[in-house]
């Protein structure tokens, strides 16, 4: 990344690097292959990291996917926790999931405790606002009965005292 005076040129350098790799991998040549393309994925990482110091989300995500796509997984972890904290990004607790796992997939066992952790964070947010609707459902419903107690109570009470006008008082 050092070598590169902008961003822009290191990810033409890591595509070239990429490409390369694809190169080498048609040409049979294995082991030139994967060099080509684990310096590729280092690089994109690289990049992503300058991108994101300089709120440059686009690319720092673009060169992260890069770089967990060319067997980097600690890219992926990264973009797990970008989409759940939503820095940059819109928040998206499906995508940050995908990408934690993706992580762990990879090798980067960290991300199944990030994973866990942020199950379980979820899982609270969701059953606080299940409980609060069924609190809400609750007292709708407690009102709705004390409403039609309200009207039987008054039914009666009109029947009670129209029953008693009708009827002299014996003597």
């Amino acid at each position: 990344m050092d070598s590169y005076e902008s961003l822009e040129e290191a990810v033409i350098g890591a595509d070239a690097l990429f490409i390369s790799a694809y190169d080498a991998h048609e040409n049979g040549d294995k082991q030139m292959a994967s060099e080509y393309l684990k310096k590729a994925s280092k690089l994109y990482f690289d990049i992503a990291i300058e991108a994101q110091k300089q709120g440059d989300y686009d690319t720092a995500v673009e060169c992260y996917k890069q770089s967990g796509n060319t067997g980097f997984p600690v890219a992926y972890f990264i973009l797990g926790y970008i989409y759940e904290s939503g820095k940059g990004v819109e928040q998206d607790i499906t995508k940050a999931m995908e990408y934690y796992q993706e992580a762990g997939e990879g090798g980067y066992a960290e991300a199944y405790t990030a994973l866990g952790i942020f199950i379980q964070k979820v899982l609270h947010v969701v059953l606080k606002k299940i409980i609060l609707k069924l609190k809400n459902i609750y007292k709708k419903r407690l009102i709705w009965e004390m409403l039609m107690l309200k009207k039987c109570l008054t039914f009666l009470n009109n029947k009670t005292k129209n029953k008693a006008k009708r009827q002299p008082y014996a003597k």
